[in-house]
């Protein structure tokens, strides 16, 4: 009953077994049990499941054949840019970095094919698949790595130069002009 109105989290944690260990007490002289030993576990489970979606996508980017040919079918990077579309806008159900389809097309269409399919995407649906994405930053990360390198190595190099950045971000710095050719370099300055 009253449950439902707490969401998606409460509902979580009752199929979890955490929730109803806390009713019935309020008669008694006993004080609740201490709730952060399950509330940790709950949050250590849903970073291990967001971490996994990201694994998948690693994996699948780093060892699929992508095809590099100059050969672009138009009705599939069509049909493809409508099931982008349909998975990001599906995104409270299941996450767009979670969708079979979105990793397939991600990790197997050429550079050619993905912009089509980002060009129809927009012309679909009324924005870059950029803006669409804004919840999901880190798969926006990967499209814009896809789509534009230059532009978010050129971003990196920003971030890094900010006085105060993290370690984490200096060895960004580092990744960059360590792994990315001459030539790689001049584009991105002038991004």
């Amino acid at each position: 009953g009253s449950y439902k109105k707490r969401g998606k989290h409460m509902e979580q944690r009752k199929k979890l077994g955490i929730v109803p260990a806390f009713r019935g007490r309020s008669n008694t002289k006993q004080p609740p049990p201490e709730p952060s030993n399950a509330l940790q576990k709950v949050e250590k489970k849903q970073v291990v499941l967001d971490s996994i979606s990201d694994i998948q996508l690693l994996v699948a980017l780093a060892s699929s054949y992508r095809y590099k040919g100059k050969k672009v079918k138009e009705e599939i990077a069509k049909s493809e840019a409508k099931i982008l579309g349909n998975a990001i806008k599906n995104g409270d159900k299941k996450k767009p970095i979670e969708d079979e389809e979105v990793v397939r097309i991600l990790s197997t269409r050429s550079k050619l094919h993905l912009q089509l399919v980002f060009n129809y995407y927009e012309e679909i649906h009324g924005k870059d698949i950029a803006q669409d994405l804004g919840a999901y930053m880190r798969l926006a990360k990967t499209l814009q790595c896809l789509y534009s390198p230059q532009i978010y190595f050129s971003k990196t190099l920003d971030m890094t130069m900010i006085s105060g950045a993290d370690e984490n971000t200096k060895e960004g710095l580092i990744h960059v002009i360590v792994t990315r050719a001459d030539a790689d370099m001049k584009a991105i300055k002038g991004e």
